[in-house]
């Protein structure tokens, strides 16, 4: 025997002497450490089955003399590359794991078994080429026939499985993100290769993959906010700074939007009939979109006359049109003469109301909206027509009620008089239509009638008086006075 051959006889046998515990305590360690992890198992395969055969295959292979086609030998030979095989399997699917938890892609269970079956097939392929010496070409001729066969009957099913890779892979949404489709928005619930289940308005709804795959979709992202708009037409008469403002105005206070920094307004085009505004709010959910339509439109209905622009109709096309001539009420000074007087606010004979109903307006507001914000200078005063009123007051402890409005009484505090800041808030509870008097004319009617001063007086009493009471409470050991202004607001509320 050649020096040469003693040499390779001694490096194998150092190998598996030396090298074969040596790794197996290196492996061991290293298992130990990564024992909750899920490298583990993989780790344990090496040790107990890949690294035996490995040296069982030096003995056989470079330390002994059998004869290397025999079958025993090519028995060994296999179980060695099933061992090596498994092992690369497990390492293969604990990295693809691995990459689908760090990348959040949500391709299904059957991409990662598709990945196995390929790995399987290759190194099956390998050792019984290698190993048996079996020539594969012919095998593989007929596979490539028995192939193209079973893709032409099974098409539409591989093309279904192609789209849905194809989506899937693009990880263009997830679960819990909202597509748009015709019919609105829809949560996406579960995803796989075949088809994507979304969740629209409760109902499950099933949608092919390949439907997905050849169509143009808005994805909303899990937690991002939605837009609701509606288009509406005004007459280019009205200045657009002046309409911009007023759309923002009413669209910061839709109750359903995400708050008054989300809404949003701009000019869409210049047309012969007008100039087309886009006004909208953000929400937080789809179910919100069409209430905060409503919303955006019932305020407008409200908001906009107080701004002198023309009351709105509904259009066709789902837009809204504007009347280019007004259709509210109370537009003379007639018919606010007619309400002022049928509200039942100013008892007995009034001299100067006809002055009064010159200088006043009628105004709608909606449920929530302020007529008078506290600590803003106090310029009108208000009778109510329908509707209700509440007055309130902000205090260390939170806003406080002082009462309510219903109609034919007016609100009146002493501060409009003196043209000062307004202690207290006035909020609309429900629809309210009210007549707004500016604070001089109102001063100037009560000084020609006297006894309506002395009447308008004792309701601003009586509000300052609950007022004081609400913010300055009065302990058992409190004189009359303060007593009386505890039945005064117990009476009011």
């Amino acid at each position: 025997m050649s020096e040469g051959s003693w040499f390779d006889i001694l490096a194998w046998a150092g190998v598996v002497v030396v090298g074969y515990p040596l790794l197996t305590l290196v492996i061991s360690e290293i298992e130990r450490r990564a024992e909750a992890s899920e490298f583990g198992r993989p780790l344990r395969v090496i040790q107990n089955w890949v690294l035996p055969a490995v040296a069982l295959w030096i003995l056989i292979h470079k330390l002994s003399s059998f004869p290397s086609d025999g079958f025993a030998i090519r028995l060994i030979d296999t179980a060695v590359g099933i061992f090596v095989l498994y092992a690369v399997l497990l390492l293969g699917q604990i990295l693809l794991l691995a990459l689908r938890g760090r990348t959040e892609s949500q391709a299904p269970k059957l991409f990662y078994e598709l990945a196995a079956v390929a790995i399987a097939i290759v190194g099956g392929t390998f050792i019984v080429s290698f190993v048996w010496d079996v020539d594969l070409a012919t095998l593989f001729g007929a596979l490539g026939v028995g192939s193209v066969v079973l893709g032409l009957a099974l098409q539409n099913v591989i093309g279904g499985l192609a789209n849905g890779l194809i989506v899937l892979s693009g990880r263009n949404f997830a679960i819990g993100d909202w597509l748009q489709r015709d019919d609105g928005f829809a949560r996406v619930s579960q995803v796989d290769w075949r088809a994507v289940t979304l969740d629209a308005d409760g109902q499950q709804v099933v949608v092919p993959t390949s439907e997905l795959a050849g169509s143009a979709l808005k994805i909303v992202r899990n937690g991002s906010p939605f837009p609701s708009q509606i288009s509406i037409m005004i007459p280019s008469s009205h200045r657009p700074q002046q309409v911009v403002s007023a759309l923002l105005d009413v669209a910061r206070r839709v109750p359903e939007s995400t708050g008054p920094d989300s809404a949003f307004c701009q000019i869409e085009e210049w047309t012969a009939g007008g100039i087309r505004y886009s006004v909208g709010v953000m929400v937080d959910a789809p179910g919100k979109i069409g209430s905060a339509r409503s919303a955006l439109i019932d305020r407008m209905w409200h908001v906009l006359p107080r701004h002198g622009i023309s009351i709105m109709r509904t259009g066709s096309g789902g837009a809204v049109a504007v009347m280019e001539t007004p259709v509210d009420w109370g537009n003379t000074a007639e018919e606010r003469l007619r309400l002022i007087v049928s509200s039942g606010a100013f008892r007995g004979p009034v001299t100067g109301l006809e002055e009064l109903a010159e200088e006043s307006r009628i105004e709608r507001y909606s449920a929530g909206e302020t007529l008078q914000e506290q600590n803003t200078p106090a310029t009108l005063f208000h009778i109510v027509l329908e509707g209700a009123l509440s007055m309130s007051v902000a205090l260390p402890a939170g806003q406080r009620s002082i009462g309510r409005l219903l109609p034919g009484q007016i609100f009146a505090i002493r501060e409009a008089l003196r043209n000062s800041r307004s202690p207290v808030s006035l909020t609309a509870d429900e629809p309210s239509t009210v007549v707004s008097i500016p604070a001089e004319a109102m001063q100037r009617l009560l000084d020609r009638n006297h006894k309506l001063g002395s009447d308008v007086d004792a309701i601003i009493d009586s509000h300052a008086a609950m007022i004081e009471a609400l913010k300055n409470p009065p302990s058992d050991d409190d004189g009359p006075m303060h007593a009386n202004a505890r039945k005064t607001r117990a009476k009011a509320s």
